[in-house]
């Protein structure tokens, strides 16, 4: 400001404004797994969907949905129906094709290596309420290679 002011000699003001930021209290992915033990993974809520936040606690049973293309979801080992869905974090906008088929919620893979577009792909200027959530790669190879090892696994 002082440049704008003392070199040019333009009158400066500051005016002070709130605005709302989303913030992330935390996180998580509980997976059910056999004796009762539950293993915690970390998670990261995606941009909300224009101001409808999701938060709560969702079960289901967790099925692997690749990218989320028409011949993946044909081969889903499980109804998606009511289930969580893993699915890969490049697959663009597959994630509402989940939603429509009656998923619960969506946790993403974290890729190797993305473009800024497919983040911009994950949200809606639209209030939806529909829980994305983003787990490291080691920690999504985990979770799909738990579905892929066992019939069913709770999420």
């Amino acid at each position: 400001f002082d440049y704008f002011e003392k070199k040019l000699g333009l009158k400066t003001w500051v005016e002070e404004y709130e605005l709302p930021v989303p913030f992330d209290y935390g996180s998580s992915v509980s997976v059910h797994l056999d004796g009762g033990a539950i293993k915690i993974i970390e998670a990261y809520a995606l941009l909300p969907n224009n101001v409808q936040a999701s938060f709560g606690n969702y079960t289901g049973h967790l099925v692997y949905c690749g990218t989320g293309t028409i011949e993946e979801l044909n081969t889903v080992g499980g109804e998606i129906n009511g289930s969580i869905a893993l699915m890969e974090f490049n697959s663009g906008y597959n994630w509402l094709s989940l939603m429509r088929l009656g998923a619960k919620a969506v946790i993403f893979i974290a890729p190797n290596d993305t473009i800024r577009s497919e983040s911009d792909r994950k949200n809606l200027d639209v209030p939806l309420k529909f829980p994305r959530v983003y787990v490291s790669r080691n920690d999504g190879i985990y979770l799909r290679n738990l579905v892929f090892s066992r019939n069913r696994v709770i999420a």
